[in-house]
């Protein structure tokens, strides 16, 4: 089994991003992805096992980075008033 490459799992992933956003779904096949991504359509296939699960983990990857960014210096022992401006401050400078 091929060694899997972080660098090229994020080209992958910011491809499909862009294609999906400027094609839509439907149209972004895996080798314009690929081609997008400047890498084989063999090797997407390493990575992921159609684009379905390419779009999940796209979806999964951003779920845990809004996660990671809302919880920042976050832990138990914080009063409710602090936790609170804590997510929304936190919340604020991930959207921006």
């Amino acid at each position: 089994m091929r060694q899997k490459d972080e660098k090229k799992y994020r080209a992958i992933c910011q491809a499909a991003i862009k294609l999906i956003n400027t094609i839509g779904f439907a149209e972004a096949s895996m080798s314009k992805i690929a081609r997008e991504a400047g890498v084989s359509p063999a090797t997407i296939y390493v990575y992921f096992h159609n684009k379905e699960d390419l779009l999940n983990q796209i979806y999964l990857d951003a779920k845990r980075n809004l996660r990671d960014a809302l919880l920042k210096d976050f832990h138990d022992d914080l009063n409710l008033e602090f936790a609170f401006k804590l997510v929304w401050t936190n919340l604020f400078i991930y959207a921006l």
